[in-house]
């Protein structure tokens, strides 16, 4: 991961809102000169760890990507090795943490739909008996598509495909996560998708849709950002790879904007 694309990530988001919106404006709304950003965006120059922290907070990134942020441009810069090399550590850390495996955008662009991650889920159940057929059943696709579907996965290395077919790697796995990127916007828009095809098509006994709409001060977005996040990782860890699981189900939260901020008199 380059912080560029974070920084990127956050331009695109606000063109999307407003196609005016140009990098000369992004650039006013970061303080920081056009030219030196432009320099910055295609790796022409770094940003200091100073001007990294105000970045920071002028992109309102929530505390865990703030410090991945800040970290990542002491660890890409022309600074002491062992300061990088310290950095880089840092990250790997929080990563470590964790205890999660954080689905890739790489492996989500080669999986290609909610399908494949679905299928290696279902294969993590202690019940899974290693049959394509089960899978056929069970997720109402026929045998040609799951086969097509594990060869993917063993590219990947998440299936052994060798005499009884298995989950491979660590089972507790999420898709996401703090840096957003088109195959992470796609599966996000399935799984959401499919979430408002069940309130429609399963038993409320099967589901449960939970929605609020709230008044917020935008400067705790990130804030609120990180409880979600942690919420959401919280609860693969607590509920995910257990004995007794029988059963795949899809999480798909979002929490977005419905009016244009009031400023304060």
């Amino acid at each position: 991961m380059d912080y560029r694309e974070i920084i990127s990530d956050k331009f695109e988001e606000r063109r999307r809102v407003n196609a005016r919106y140009s990098l000369r404006a992004f650039a006013r709304d970061l303080k920081i000169s056009p030219s030196r950003l432009s320099d910055v965006l295609a790796s022409k120059g770094n940003l200091s760890v100073d001007k990294a922290r105000q970045i920071a907070k002028l992109l309102t990134l929530n505390p865990l990507v703030t410090k991945d942020f800040i970290d990542l441009v002491e660890a890409s810069g022309r600074g002491v090795e062992s300061v990088k090399s310290a950095a880089k550590k840092r990250i790997q850390t929080r990563s470590k943490t964790e205890n999660l495996r954080r689905i890739s955008d790489d492996e989500l662009s080669i999986m290609s739909d909610w399908r494949n991650l679905a299928v290696w889920t279902f294969m993590t159940l202690p019940a899974f008996d290693g049959q394509r057929n089960t899978i056929a059943k069970h997720f109402k696709m026929n045998v040609i598509e799951v086969e097509d579907i594990l060869r993917r996965l063993e590219r990947l290395k998440m299936v052994s495909l060798n005499g009884k077919t298995g989950a491979i790697g660590n089972t507790q796995a999420y898709a996401g996560g703090s840096f957003p990127s088109p195959e992470v916007r796609v599966f996000h828009r399935q799984i959401s998708e499919l979430g408002r095809e069940a309130i429609e098509s399963q038993a409320y006994t099967e589901r449960h849709a939970e929605s609020a709409i709230l008044t917020i001060d935008k400067s705790k977005y990130g804030e609120i950002e990180q409880k979600i996040a942690n919420f959401c990782r919280s609860l693969v860890k607590d509920y995910s790879d257990q004995p007794a699981n029988n059963s795949v189900y899809g999480l798909s939260l979002t929490f977005f904007k419905l009016a244009v901020p009031l400023h304060s008199p």
